[in-house]
Parts: structure tokens; C-alpha cells; sequence
């Protein structure tokens, strides 16, 4: 479902034609293989995740200008950390496994047209003062497309529980099984929340 979704959203389909290593993980836009500078002056490459906002299988503008990062907080071509985009640092699970540990904003004066325009951003924020270090690198490495399983059991990609935060507790939900006996008045109301959730 991850590269047919990028297919048919512009935004998405130019990330990945531009070589930027995206996929869509839980209701996430994840930007893998993002080059940085670490605390030492040494170039390292982290994951930048951002909530994905559709309506339909179709990309609405960006909700939110935060995007979260997983690796070590990001510095300059001399080791200072970048303070101008720091939003938060807190370790926190997101979704398949994928850890965050610091949250960045760098807000335009009229918010972000796209996700492309919101993670090219970033990325070009953490990839300039590595390629000071080091002009080899780059946030465009043109991966090769592998063809994600669909493992979910949503029609669509369920980017509501990416939004209140709460994709880990839905990855530990959908290994269980649920068996609801009758469907009177308690039954189908127990139906319609549990239809809601990867079980």
C-alpha cells in the first residue's frame, strides 16, 4: 500500500523520483538515510518521520510544520547543535519499531504547500552542514523500491492514530483477536470501536 500511495500523490511521487528514501509506516511519511552532522563533527545519517495527512488516499496539506527525528540531536559544520529548529527531545516509540528522539520546527510564514516541500526542508536543513563536512553525501541516495507487503488490515492507511499519538498501542493490539457474541445493544457498540483497530 506504501508505493502505491506515493504513486498517486504528487507530492509523495516527487519525493521518491528526486531519490529520497520515503515509505509510509503507520500513518507515517518516513524519510530514511538523511545525512547530519553528530555532536563530534562527524557525519552520520538519521530517520526524519512526519504525521501524514490525507483525506482519502489523497495528501492534504501537512497539519503540523513539527517533524520528528531519529538519531543524535543534529549539529553544524563545528559540532554546535542546531538550536534554531529545536522543538522538543523525548524518546518516544512511533510506530513498527521506529523510535524518535527529538522533535525540530522551522515554520514558513504560510505553513508548508506540501509534504514534499515539508521534508525536503528538513532534509535540506541536516544534509547542508554535513556536505561541509563531507561532499559525498546526500539526502538523495536513490534507493532501490522494494514492494511492501500489505499487512494492514485497513482499506486505507489509518492516519488517525498517527495524529493522537497512539500507533505503538495499535501495533500491540493487532496480534490480538477479538470474538463479540450478539450484536444487540452493547454488541454492535462494542462492533463500531473495535472495527476501528488492527485486530
Amino acid at each position: 500500500m506504501s508505493q502505491q500511495l506515493i504513486s498517486r500523490n504528487s507530492d509523495l511521487k516527487r519525493l521518491r523520483d528526486e531519490g529520497y528514501n520515503v515509505s509510509i509506516r503507520g500513518g507515517f511519511l518516513v524519510v530514511d538515510r538523511v545525512p547530519y552532522v553528530r555532536k563530534r563533527g562527524q557525519v552520520a545519517y538519521g530517520t526524519l518521520v512526519s504525521e501524514l495527512t490525507l483525506q482519502g488516499d489523497k495528501t492534504a496539506p501537512p497539519g503540523t510544520h513539527v517533524v520528528h527525528f531519529a538519531g543524535e540531536y543534529p549539529c553544524d559544520h563545528e559540532g554546535r547543535p542546531l538550536e534554531k529548529i529545536r522543538h522538543q527531545s523525548q524518546a518516544r516509540g512511533i510506530c513498527d519499531g521506529l523510535s524518535v528522539s527529538h522533535s525540530f520546527s522551522s515554520k514558513p510564514a504560510g505553513g508548508y504547500a506540501d509534504h514534499y516541500e515539508k521534508m525536503a526542508t528538513y532534509a535540506a536543513i541536516l544534509a547542508k552542514p554535513a556536505a561541509m563536512i563531507d561532499a559525498t553525501v546526500t539526502a538523495t541516495p536513490f534507493p532501490v523500491v522494494a514492494e511492501d507487503p500489505n499487512t494492514s488490515v485497513f482499506r486505507y492507511v489509518d492516519t488517525a492514530s498517527s495524529r493522537a499519538g497512539i500507533s505503538d498501542i495499535n501495533e500491540r493490539l493487532a496480534s490480538d483477536r477479538v470474538g463479540i457474541v450478539g450484536l444487540g445493544g452493547t454488541g454492535s457498540y462494542i462492533l463500531d470501536l473495535v472495527a476501528k483497530t488492527p485486530v
